[in-house]
């Protein structure tokens, strides 16, 4: 692990995550910011004819953690933040079929943390004909995970934890065995930053009201 202060923390970033370690990054308290997010987060159009939206400023707090793979702590990240949960956890997934990261999902239903997942449709329930991702988003319903899927887009790309509305993982880590042991990736984790988990459930709420229940006919 490598600390570094926040002011050059990002002319830092590269040549640290170029050694392949995890560090950890400690925000500071007191950051210079614009407001967390705006009114209009999560209203207003959509789609091709829509204006773009501004980008969402938010202070900078907590502390940061990142991991890469294959095996350089990405997915003990993303587990570390689903096991930290203790009342409500959102995920936003590409391609979900991730053994470990559906049994992390199942003991936090069962210790009685609301989840809700967004899968891609066409990734997990067309394409994987391996049918594992079917299988793993099967098990998680059966445990009380609420599981919907998202079609309204050309994919479903995002892949986020957001934990008890005060921290996010995000990065480029799908939630499967090869995102974890055979490909390059990155996660990051910004630990107890309300102001993004914020930002980013206004992203999630904005998905979730797009997408439909998971039928294990589907």
């Amino acid at each position: 692990m490598i600390a570094v202060n926040a002011s050059f923390a990002l002319s830092r970033f590269v040549a640290v995550c170029a050694t392949g370690l995890a560090l950890t990054l400690p925000l500071p308290a007191q950051a210079q910011a614009k407001p967390a997010v705006p009114a209009t987060a999560g209203t207003g159009a959509t789609g091709a004819n829509a204006a773009p939206a501004a980008p969402i400023s938010v202070p900078a707090a907590g502390t940061i953690e990142v991991g890469f793979s294959p095996d350089q702590g990405a997915e003990t990240l993303v587990l570390r933040v689903i096991d930290s949960a203790k009342t409500e956890l959102n995920v936003m997934a590409y391609s979900f079929s991730s053994k470990s990261v559906t049994e992390a999902l199942v003991r936090a239903a069962k210790r009685g943390v609301m989840v809700s997942l967004l899968a891609d449709h066409k990734r997990n329930l067309v394409t994987d004909r391996s049918g594992k991702s079917r299988n793993a988003l099967e098990t998680l319903a059966e445990a009380g995970v609420n599981v919907r899927i998202v079609s309204a887009f050309k994919l479903h790309h995002d892949k986020v934890l957001i934990a008890d509305k005060q921290t996010v993982e995000l990065g480029s880590f799908n939630f499967a065995y090869s995102a974890a042991h055979e490909n390059s990736e990155n996660a990051l984790v910004n630990w107890n930053n309300p102001a993004l988990a914020k930002a980013y459930l206004a992203h999630f709420e904005r998905n979730w009201a797009l997408s439909q229940p998971f039928r294990s006919a589907d």
